[in-house]
């Protein structure tokens, strides 16, 4: 796969990856939008329920009258999957206002070459 990777916006495969937005959109003059990423192995999305569920409450959080549900999203990974080729990449699925539309966004990238590494958590103290 090269750089360039295929979108979904909307529903609609963009093969350039590239997607137009208001001027004036709130996305851009308030950054007012919300995002999930997650990873897709073998054509499925891993733990997709649990992203959908925060996505849905923060969409809710913000007004947003609309939040995918699962049915959707996989229509539109089965759309990348069949643009792409790709079967392995990492999903941000992005909800955002623009003007008074929520518009829905699906932008795959390479996975982690790292994806299987073992991580280290933690927490952070406040500074």
């Amino acid at each position: 796969m090269s750089d360039v990777w295929p979108c979904v916006i909307d529903g609609v495969v963009e093969p350039t990856g590239r997607v137009s937005v208001g001027a004036h959109a709130e996305v851009l003059t308030h950054g007012e939008g919300l995002f999930e990423t997650l990873p897709v192995i073998g054509g499925r999305p891993r733990f997709l329920d649990a992203h959908l569920s925060r996505l849905s409450s923060a969409a809710a959080a913000l007004g947003f009258a609309t939040s995918p549900g699962a049915e959707t999203v996989l229509h539109e990974i089965g759309l990348i999957v069949r643009a792409t080729g790709e079967r392995d990449f990492a999903l941000r699925l992005t909800l955002f206002r623009d003007g008074t539309t929520i518009r829905r966004l699906l932008a795959p990238s390479r996975m982690p070459i790292d994806r299987d590494a073992p991580v280290k958590l933690g927490l952070a103290r406040p500074p």
